[in-house]
């Protein structure tokens, strides 16, 4: 059962390199990387390194323990940073007509 869980958290940590390196920075590989965020939490325990800040005697931070806060944080400024507009919304709201050429259109008649 541990090789299992070491297994499946070595997944999740694959996962979410791959999602970061090759999705794209749209808010679909901002979803998937929180998600792999969240679940990386339970499973780090089978690679959890050094420990960086002893809470108590069996509690502490480790260094797996910082991955999640991080895909956290790099997911949220993905979705921050992606267009909020689809590009049916964008055709909407793109004037069809430049400033530049109502004018021209108006000075004419």
């Amino acid at each position: 059962m541990f090789i299992g869980l070491r297994l499946l958290a070595a997944a999740v940590c694959l996962a979410a390199i791959l999602v970061v390196a090759l999705s794209g920075r749209g808010r679909w590989s901002a979803l998937q990387l929180a998600a792999l965020a969240i679940l990386w939490l339970p499973l780090n325990k089978p690679m959890e390194g050094l420990v960086l800040l002893r809470v108590t005697e069996d509690q502490g931070l480790t260094q797996a323990d910082l991955l999640a806060p991080v895909a956290l944080l790099l997911a949220a400024w993905r979705w921050w940073r992606s267009p909020r507009a689809s590009g049916a919304n964008k055709a909407a709201t793109t004037p069809l007509v430049s400033q530049k050429a109502r004018s021209e259109l108006v000075t004419d008649e």
